[in-house]
């Protein structure tokens, strides 16, 4: 269980050329390249934000997956995308934390 604020739930996914895209609402403040993660599978798996647009009153925000990318989400097999729908979606703040997953990012 995690002790980070829910900001959004995943309304929408997708799998592209570069990994999984997730969309989230929500009526917190996210510019693009915020980070933001969902905890699957017991883990936090980050992603990027890469769009943000005004929805009514709320953000509608896509996120595509980074860090290292051997574990990304849309690496699994047999994985169904609506198995994503409702997860929380939390950002992403502290410094070391998006280090460490920029990091990862570059990793081969």
């Amino acid at each position: 269980m995690s002790n980070k604020n829910i900001i959004g739930h995943i309304i929408n996914a997708e799998i592209v050329r570069n990994g999984l895209i997730i969309e989230f609402e929500t009526d917190s403040t996210i510019k693009n390249h915020n980070v933001v993660e969902i905890l699957f599978n017991d883990r936090f798996k980050p992603f990027d934000t890469i769009e943000v647009k005004i929805k009514g009153r709320k953000l509608l925000v896509k996120g595509v997956e980074c860090g290292y990318w051997a574990t990304k989400i849309s690496r699994k097999k047999d994985f169904d995308l609506r198995e994503l729908i409702g997860y929380g979606v939390h950002l992403v703040t502290d410094k070391e934390e998006l280090k460490r997953i920029n990091e990862q990012s570059c990793w081969c």
